[in-house]
C-alpha cells in the first residue's frame, strides 16, 4: 500500500513485523513492532500520518504514528483475526472485517471504541464510498456485494 504521496510502501510480514519502505532509496525507513501474529493487512490514512494494522492470532487492529513509528492505540477486535482494515475517507474511523466471526466493524480512530458493527457471512473485503456514507461488503459464501448506508444503517 502506498502512501498518499507514493514516496513510502507499508507491507506487513509473517514475522509479525511491518516495514515502510522507502520509494526512491528501495530501503526500509522504519519497522513497526508489535503484533504477535502474521501481519495480514496494513494501509495508510489518507493524510499519510497513520497506519492502521491488523494481525492473524491476536486479534488486534493497531493505529501507529507514521512519524516516530510508535504504536498510539491498540484495540481488539476479532479474538482470532482481523483480515482487512482501513480508514475512512476523512480518516475519523477504522473499518475491521473479522474472519473469525464474519463480521465488519467500525471503530473510532482517537479511541478504539467500537461504534457498529455489521453481520457478514464469510465476508471477503469491506470498503467506504468516496463520500463515507455506504460500504460495500463482497461475500465470498454467496458471491455477492451488499451495500450499507451508513446513515441509516440498512
Amino acid at each position: 500500500m502506498f502512501s498518499p504521496d507514493d514516496s513510502y510502501i507499508v507491507a506487513g510480514y509473517q514475522d509479525c513485523k511491518i516495514r515502510i519502505w522507502d520509494v526512491k532509496t528501495a530501503s526500509i525507513a522504519r519497522v513497526l513492532e508489535g503484533h504477535t501474529g502474521n501481519i495480514l493487512s496494513c494501509s495508510f490514512s489518507h493524510d499519510g500520518k497513520f497506519i492502521v494494522s491488523s494481525a492473524g492470532g491476536d486479534g488486534s487492529i493497531r493505529l501507529w504514528d507514521v512519524e516516530s513509528g510508535k504504536n498510539i492505540l491498540t484495540f481488539q477486535g476479532d479474538s482470532y483475526c482481523n483480515h482487512q482494515v482501513s480508514f475512512s475517507p476523512d480518516d475519523r474511523y477504522i473499518l475491521s472485517v473479522s474472519g473469525g466471526d464474519d463480521q465488519v466493524r467500525i471503530w473510532d480512530k482517537s479511541t478504539g471504541t467500537q461504534l457498529r458493527q455489521f453481520p457478514g457471512e464469510s465476508v471477503y473485503s469491506a470498503t467506504y464510498s468516496p463520500n463515507g456514507n455506504y460500504i460495500v461488503l463482497s461475500s465470498s459464501s454467496d458471491n455477492a456485494s451488499h451495500v450499507w448506508n451508513l446513515q441509516n444503517g440498512k
